[in-house]
């Protein structure tokens, strides 16, 4: 049973509202601290304000806080950015996953404060009056800039200069413990303490709804506050949820190509905001190789005005890729590489064929598997998932998609384009994404393709396997009830035939017609569970398990290892001896109960 009772009071929340504000204005109305309502409506518990302000913004216990602050769950929700998971992508990667642990982008919540005033002053109903306007969820978005309902940018930090210096969250500047008097929209954050005052008790107390500023750079221009409806419409309207998450990748992308190439964009934004974004980009050190650095979201208002309407325009026009080449030489300029092509492989998956054509197109297909160690590529949003992938692609999934390629060892493929499909879905570098399937990484079994292989995918044409992988991709999309391999994969973590299994198997088989009996030694037996395991997870002999075989002692363990792959030629041909026929016909059969089993207990 749960803890948590609902508040005497509570409050409607206003309309795009954040659990933040909310928090602020409900406090304010029962007259005790943000903390204590936080802790009261399960929001967190104890005395850290971490969980409120980074954690609850994803995994929110809808049910617990929607009780004690008598709202629907559709109201608790839409004050988290849970909404807006499948249409921004840094929020669809960075929930919880069971397979893969939390994805902090940095493109997801930006640190500091952004609002308007004249919205926190609130519109002159009774109960703003006395509690405020709202603090909005969209402000924490880095893509946030200007306040439509106002046409004024949005302000940054406090009047009193000293917000804008601190690189913390948007809660902690605005949340402390002890105040329960503090008006929603006053500034809260901790001043030095004086001699003689109480301890803790010093805070700013600035109103933020009536900070100044009445001067004319103040209110954007026509372009900018469409390019600022464009962005909040991919969040709210009704279009399919992948056409907005692309076209918010594409614009990352291009902000990235704009870092790189600077100050070749000037021309696209209004002087103020050219200076502005010079500044953000003089402080990324775009002379850097790591490409990191440029895959940053704009560090201020004006920045974020200024690069974020020039991404836009860049993607509206209809000589994209003429523009994405001129701004990739440009990017060459000071140094010796442009980044821009490692930044695009990083997010290929998730941007639009478009954008991808138009780089690919100036920069050539990128590397097909780069070192295990090399960069992290960004998970997609929706669709299949990492545990629906075998560590060696399906024999259909194969012929249908890679087959034409025609090369001599078909594994090789397979196997590189279940590492892909993992690390498209996950995100991270290679070697988690092989780690999760299992597969070993040493300097006797890379995951980079063979030299053969790649001289055959490239006489195939630039881009041939990326699009294989992507047509793959879409039908894996598409396609329900998938296996989840994973699930397989930890069941048979350690597994094997055992004795009166196997005993049970041999006793079917056919007595050889010259009355010898065939081998059903414990050898066998290891290797009849490795035909098993390699049916049911679809991986590979060799990353089997092996634990009859692990007991037995070293001489005997080199004798197995020397008459393996003479035995395995056996299973995989099974129609040159009749034992290995009717063998290989019972352990397949064995192999279909055991998955379907593995697969009933998901289900249940």
């Amino acid at each position: 049973m749960s803890d948590i009772r609902p508040l005497p009071r509570s409050l409607d929340p206003l309309p795009g509202e954040s659990l933040r504000g909310f928090l602020l204005r409900l406090a304010c109305r029962l007259h005790i601290s943000p903390l204590r309502l936080a802790c009261l409506t399960g929001c967190t518990s104890g005395r850290t304000t971490l969980r409120i302000g980074y954690q609850s913004l994803f995994d929110l216990d809808l049910d617990n806080f929607a009780q004690a602050t008598r709202l629907t769950i559709t109201e608790a929700e839409a004050l988290t950015l849970r909404p807006w998971a499948s249409r921004y992508p840094p929020i669809g990667r960075s929930r919880d996953s069971a397979a893969w642990p939390t994805i902090t982008d940095s493109w997801l919540v930006r640190p500091g404060l952004r609002y308007c005033p004249a919205c926190l002053a609130g519109d002159g109903s009774s109960i703003q009056r006395q509690y405020g306007g709202p603090w909005k969820t969209y402000w924490l978005l880095p893509i946030a800039f200007a306040c439509l309902r106002h046409q004024r940018f949005l302000h940054e930090g406090c009047p009193q200069g000293h917000l804008h210096l601190v690189k913390r969250s948007c809660w902690e500047l605005i949340q402390s413990s002890r105040d329960s008097t503090l008006h929603p929209a006053q500034c809260r954050h901790r001043m030095p303490e004086r001699p003689g005052s109480p301890a803790g008790d010093s805070v700013c107390g600035v109103r933020l709804d009536m900070a100044a500023g009445s001067d004319e750079s103040m209110h954007p221009g026509r372009r900018v506050l469409d390019a600022q409806q464009s962005l909040l419409s991919m969040l709210d309207d009704p279009r399919p949820a992948d056409k907005a998450a692309r076209a918010f990748t594409d614009i990352r992308l291009i902000v990235a190509l704009l870092h790189a190439s600077w100050p070749l964009g000037r021309d696209l934004m209004d002087p103020s905001l050219a200076v502005a974004a010079d500044r953000h980009v003089r402080r990324l050190n775009p002379r850097t190789t790591a490409y990191q650095a440029l895959d940053q979201p704009p560090g201020n208002v004006l920045a974020a005005a200024g690069l974020l309407t020039a991404a836009i325009a860049i993607l509206d026009s209809p000589d994209l890729p003429g523009i994405v080449a001129r701004h990739i030489q440009a990017s060459r300029l000071t140094r010796e590489w442009s980044p821009w092509p490692r930044i695009l492989d990083r997010h290929r998956s998730a941007c639009s064929l478009t954008l991808r054509a138009a780089g690919e197109r100036v920069t050539g297909p990128s590397q097909l598997l780069p070192r295990p160690r090399g960069h992290k590529a960004s998970a997609r949003v929706g669709g299949y998932r990492p545990e629906h992938i075998p560590a060696l692609l399906e024999q259909p999934w194969y012929c249908d998609h890679f087959a034409r390629f025609g090369y001599r060892v078909p594994t090789t493929i397979r196997r590189a384009g279940a590492i892909l499909l993992v690390r498209r879905a996950s995100g991270g570098s290679l070697l988690g994404a092989a780690g999760f399937l299992g597969i070993p990484f040493d300097e006797h079994h890379p995951h980079s393709l063979p030299i053969g292989l790649r001289q055959c995918l490239r006489e195939h044409g630039p881009g041939g396997f990326t699009a294989a992988l992507d047509d793959l991709a879409a039908q894996l999309d598409a396609t329900p009830g998938l296996v989840n391999y994973q699930r397989r994969r930890q069941a048979m973590r350690e597994w094997c035939l055992d004795h009166d299994t196997w005993q049970e198997i041999v006793s079917r088989l056919q007595t050889h017609p010259n009355g010898t009996r065939p081998d059903i030694s414990d050898r066998k037996r290891q290797e009849a569970s490795v035909f098993v395991w390699t049916r049911v997870t679809h991986g590979e002999p060799r990353n089997a398990p092996r634990p009859i075989a692990a007991v037995q002692p070293e001489h005997v363990r080199g004798t197995w290892v020397s008459q393996r792959n003479i035995t395995w030629a056996h299973f995989t041909r099974p129609g040159s001896s009749p034992h290995y026929a009717g063998l290989c016909k019972l352990l397949i059969e064995h192999a279909a109960r055991l998955a379907r089993d593995i697969d009933g207990k998901s289900a249940n």
